[in-house]
């Protein structure tokens, strides 16, 4: 049976003989919404009580957070500088002055409070992602003239679909992480997510917000600021610009509280890439550790990852382009957030919390237009969806050198997340350059 068919025969006809679809969370004259809210809500609190019983049996150690709390006490009371001094277990700060005045509210807390603030933060940060993942992802289902399923109401998709994201996101090795270190992760990754697909798209005063969220994300992060590129390429020019003014302004207000060491910064502490750790460790998962790990005794390894970089960097933004061109704000912003990773000097696996939800969008929202490309699409998105939820590369040996000295298997094993990562954005940037109807927009626009 075709879409067509399939949905002239869920219609319903309204009066003076107009078609309609059926009301949300209605189908055969009975209400599903109920029953899918507390199927999402149940998600909710399943994953939160399973995170908090799991950080209670490490003590609530939350490695990340110490540092954070640590170097913003000590910075904001003068007693150690913010990019000399050691925080935490001893360890630097890495992030822009800017985040030391995002995490001031938090470290005049105490510690219990503050710990557990941010881990119901990520929580919620998580479950908010999941629901504009979904509710977007549904409305270019319905944009697209596609039916509901037999038996479920258009309405009762949302919940459901952020239920399931939610459960398999929270599985995954990179959340799990997150959510142990105490990372920030997961509040970055909704501050992109929500300007994309939720508060980005609203209006404030008769002017459109989106760009601004991510401004700010790039504020206290940095990496963020490459979600705003694809914009200058997507004919929204104007919220690229508002996402640099963001930026400006975190800059400008760091410079007032805190100027010697915002110029530490820009001019020192942002160009070492080292400082966050070991590029050659095994848990950074970006193009540039699995340079530093395959060829750390090859001449030539510095022009390589320039060239792999570059690749995965031009392939990025020209996919999560096209897909804004075409109205999937869904698709590009996951894009997005994997080239972000792959690019990344640094890329912790705990950075990864988007990956397996960009492997079910590759999945299922691709076939349309990737056509001869789309089984290796698939292919490629169920593994790197597959090696992140299962935190396979933690399996090898690693530290005090291990990495150096893989076998072939452990090799395969330890570098497939960036590997995927580069040939499922050239495969993507492949099949839109062959397709039309990817580049060209929404009908619906």
């Amino acid at each position: 049976m075709t879409s067509s068919s399939v949905r002239r025969r869920w219609l319903t006809v309204e009066q003076a003989g107009r078609s309609r679809w059926p009301d949300e969370g209605e189908f055969m004259g009975r209400s599903f919404r109920r029953e899918a809210w507390l199927v999402y809500l149940l998600a909710c609190a399943f994953v939160t009580v399973s995170a908090i019983l799991q950080l209670r049996s490490w003590n609530w150690t939350l490695f990340d957070t110490r540092i954070y709390l640590d170097a913003t006490t000590k910075t904001l009371n003068g007693t150690a500088d913010l990019y000399e001094g050691r925080f935490g277990d001893g360890w630097p700060f890495t992030y822009p002055p800017f985040a030391v005045l995002a995490f001031a509210p938090l470290a005049a807390l105490a510690r219990s409070v503050a710990t557990a603030l941010l881990t119901l933060g990520s929580l919620v940060a998580l479950f908010r992602i999941c629901w504009l993942l979904a509710d977007r992802s549904i409305a270019q289902w319905r944009l697209g003239e596609r039916a509901p399923a037999p038996g479920l109401a258009t309405g009762a998709l949302t919940p459901l679909a952020a239920a399931g994201g939610v459960l398999l996101a929270a599985r995954s090795d990179a959340v799990g992480g997150t959510l142990a270190f105490g990372q920030i992760n997961l509040v970055m990754a909704w501050f992109v997510v929500e300007d994309y697909l939720g508060l980005g798209r609203r209006r404030l005063a008769g002017g459109r917000l989106s760009g601004v969220l991510t401004g700010l994300a790039a504020g206290v992060k940095v990496t963020p600021a490459l979600a705003a590129v694809p914009r200058l390429f997507s004919r929204d020019h104007a919220s690229a610009l508002r996402a640099l003014g963001a930026g400006v302004v975190t800059v400008g207000v760091s410079a007032i509280v805190l100027p010697h060491e915002v110029v530490t910064y820009f001019t020192s502490a942002l160009w070492d890439t080292s400082r966050p750790g070991a590029p050659e460790s095994e848990w950074n998962q970006s193009l540039s550790g699995l340079v530093a790990r395959v060829m750390h005794d090859v001449s030539g390894a510095g022009l390589v990852r320039l060239l792999v970089i570059a690749a995965a960097l031009v392939a990025g933004v020209f996919v999560t382009a096209a897909l804004l061109r075409r109205d999937d704000d869904v698709g590009a912003v996951l894009v997005i957030f994997v080239t972000t990773g792959a690019v990344s000097p640094i890329t912790w696996y705990h950075h990864l919390v988007l990956v397996p939800l960009f492997a079910v969008w590759a999945i299922l929202a691709t076939r349309g237009w990737a056509k001869g490309l789309y089984p290796a699409i698939a292919a490629q998105a169920f593994l790197l969806g597959l090696w992140v939820l299962t935190g396979m590369y933690q399996s090898v040996p690693r530290d005090n050198g291990a990495e150096l000295h893989h076998d072939p298997l452990e090799t395969f094993i330890s570098e497939a997340v960036p590997v995927l990562s580069l040939t499922i954005l050239l495969t993507l940037a492949a099949a839109i350059a062959r397709s039309r109807r990817a580049t060209e927009p929404h009908p619906t626009r």
